[in-house]
């Protein structure tokens, strides 16, 4: 129940739609059903009556509040005062109070949309007295019904940027790579776009030493605010409420095909790439003011999913005793090894032996002896 504070006089109305109970003298309120209040816009209009409580120039129920065009209520103070409002009372202003309740779901075979309620309050006075217009009042108000659509994978594959290289072929820039999916269909309304966000992500249990021993981690939930209340005011703009919860697809020039963007804090170079990510995907709205928790739809969970991994470019240095490589294997010849060859050479009888797989270094630097000039070294 609804009431007002000691020494305020408060007269209440309320719309049809709601069911409720007013008090004998409209100053309190009693709801019906708490299903009537949930998953419904709760409209306030709150007047203010700058008159003494024994102004009586306002007839019957003389205040009347009209939604796009239709009557929605009356009301208005009558001659009784509640015992409340004679404790100190205020007796220069009366408050009046008008609940309207809007179901925001979509008519069937329609999106959702943005509400525009547009409200027109207007006062029958007795006689034929000068009196102000009608008040128009007009609130916005975002949507809160998810998408209905759900996701689904056609297919998926690696989008690389076109081939560059020099004229002579001598070098070649790094093809810029990015993970796209294919689904079935476009998304239905014309507001909605493909979301997508990690759940979690493990690494190769070919590439890493952990193996099968990777530790399982919890998938968290979609980071949204609840919105047990959401409050709106007159002149409010779009929030953006629950947009940063998931990444936005990039659309191409197919309508079926989305490039999928790096997770955040991962980039081209980053080790993680190298793993599999486990991804939920949503439609989701994207150009329409939304609450949080009627941003997205429902979710599919892809599990394995895996980007380009991030090149790997060979960087060869060379410095007084020999030559690096990262990814590379070698071997050197010592420089008594290398003049034998030499005299062998010139003799026509000088062969040189490659060294084998199992016993050459892995990631090795050679070096040379500390005698003598420095011999021939072989990179394969």
């Amino acid at each position: 129940m609804l009431r007002a504070r000691p020494g305020r006089r408060v007269v209440f109305g309320c719309a049809s739609g709601l069911r409720h109970m007013l008090g004998p003298d409209g100053s309190t309120i009693t709801f019906a059903a708490q299903s009537d209040l949930t998953q419904h816009w709760l409209v306030v209009i709150r007047l203010a009556l700058d008159r003494d409580w024994t102004w009586d120039g306002l007839a019957y129920a003389g205040i009347t509040v009209a939604r796009d065009g239709r009557v929605v209520g009356q009301f208005g103070p009558d001659r009784g005062v509640n015992a409340d409002a004679l404790a100190t009372p205020m007796r220069a202003q009366t408050d009046l109070v008008f609940f309207d309740s809007i179901d925001p779901k979509p008519t069937p075979g329609a999106f959702p949309a943005e509400l525009h309620p547009t409200y027109r309050i207007s006062a029958d006075l007795q006689g034929n007295p000068v009196h102000d217009p009608a008040l128009d009042l007009a609130i916005d108000l975002p949507e809160t019904t998810p998408p209905t659509q759900t996701p689904r994978i056609v297919s998926a594959g690696i989008a690389m940027s076109p081939y560059q290289r020099s004229a002579d072929y001598s070098s070649t820039q790094p093809r810029q790579k990015a993970l796209w999916f294919e689904f079935d269909r476009a998304p239905e309304d014309p507001d909605d776009r493909y979301f997508a966000r990690v759940l979690r992500n493990a690494p190769d249990p070919l590439l890493s030493s952990l193996g099968q021993s990777v530790a399982e981690t919890a998938e968290a939930p979609l980071p949204v605010d609840p919105e047990w209340l959401r409050v709106i005011v007159q002149g409010q703009s779009d929030d953006r409420a629950g947009l940063d919860a998931m990444q936005e697809l990039v659309p191409s020039d197919s309508p079926v095909h989305f490039l999928v963007p790096l997770p955040p804090g991962v980039h081209e170079t980053s080790p993680e790439l190298f793993g599999f990510f486990t991804y939920e995907l949503r439609v989701g709205h994207a150009s329409i003011w939304s609450t949080a928790q009627g941003r997205f739809g429902s979710p599919l969970r892809v599990s394995g999913v895996q980007h380009p991994p991030p090149t790997l470019t060979c960087s060869p240095l060379r410095n007084s005793l020999g030559i690096t490589a990262p990814t590379s294997r070698c071997r050197f010849l010592t420089a008594a090894r290398s003049s034998a060859c030499r005299r062998r050479a010139q003799s026509g009888c000088c062969s040189t032996r490659r060294q084998s797989r199992s016993t050459a270094p892995t990631d090795a630097t050679c070096s040379a002896a500390p005698a003598g000039p420095v011999g021939t070294q072989e990179i394969r």
